[in-house]
C-alpha cells in the first residue's frame, strides 16, 4: 500500500474505466479531478510493483466519504478492497472522524457485499444518483474508538 502520486495517474483513469463506466461516460475524467483536489487523499494497493486497486478519501465539514474504492478485475476477491477500505478509516479515525460515508449503486452487488461486511449500514437511497440513471444506497459506518 503507498500514497498516490502523479505517476499513478494512467493506473487511475484505467480503472476507473474498468470499474465506473456502466455509472456514467468518462469515470476517469471524474476520478482523475477528484485525485487532484487539495485535501484529497488517495492511497494505491500494490502487488510486487503493479498497482491494483485504489480508494479514494475526501471530507466535506465534518463528514468524512469514501469517494472509491476499485479494484483490478484480476485482483478482486483476494480482501484487497477491505484492506483499502481499512486504511482509509483508519485515516478518518485518525483525524476525528466519527462516521465514514459513501454512495454505491444498489445494483453494485459485490461492493455492496463487501461494504456490509465491513460494518457500513444502508441509511439511506438516491434514486437516479449516477449520470446512466442507476439508484444509490447511502451507507454509514460508525468508526471504531481504538482507530481514534
Amino acid at each position: 500500500m503507498r500514497r498516490w502520486t502523479r505517476g499513478d495517474d494512467a493506473f487511475v483513469a484505467q480503472l476507473a474505466e474498468e470499474a465506473f463506466a456502466e455509472y456514467g461516460a468518462q469515470p476517469s475524467r471524474y476520478l482523475l479531478h477528484v485525485t487532484h483536489r487539495a485535501g484529497v487523499r488517495t492511497w494505491i494497493a500494490v502487488e510486487g510493483d503493479a498497482p491494483v486497486g485504489l480508494v479514494v478519501l475526501g471530507s466535506a465539514a465534518s463528514t468524512w466519504w469514501v469517494l472509491a474504492v476499485a479494484v483490478t478485475e484480476r485482483a478482486r476477491a483476494r480482501g484487497i478492497g477491505g484492506w483499502l477500505l481499512q486504511v482509509a478509516e483508519r485515516h478518518a479515525a485518525l483525524r476525528g472522524a466519527l462516521h465514514l460515508s459513501l454512495f454505491t449503486a444498489d445494483s453494485n452487488l459485490a461492493a455492496l457485499d463487501l461494504f456490509l461486511r465491513r460494518g457500513f449500514r444502508i441509511v439511506g437511497r438516491r434514486p437516479r444518483f449516477y449520470a446512466r440513471g442507476q439508484d444509490a444506497c447511502k451507507l454509514e459506518k460508525r468508526l471504531p474508538e481504538k482507530l481514534r
